[in-house]
């Protein structure tokens, strides 16, 4: 797979956006830009004002959660 820059990603899902706008074939664009603000970018995320601000206490872990959703995954898709 080539790497592509995060602009040049941005412009050709913005490309395939538009084209799949006019297309009248009703399918979605292989691209967009939300997958590439999703992917392009960290999606790290910090509880830490929660858990200050307001006493915010996760009731399950990272790891915890990840695995639940594994399980679920092979459940549901079979492998």
């Amino acid at each position: 797979m080539k790497k592509l820059s995060y602009p040049v990603a941005f412009a050709a899902a913005s490309v395939m956006e538009t084209m799949a706008g006019l297309s009248r074939d009703g399918r979605e664009p292989r691209l967009t830009k939300a997958m590439v603000g999703m992917l392009g970018r960290s999606q790290t995320l910090d509880i830490r004002a929660a858990q200050h601000e307001l006493g915010y206490s996760p009731r399950v872990s990272v790891a915890a959660g990840l695995d639940a959703f594994a399980k679920w995954w092979r459940n549901e898709h079979g492998k």
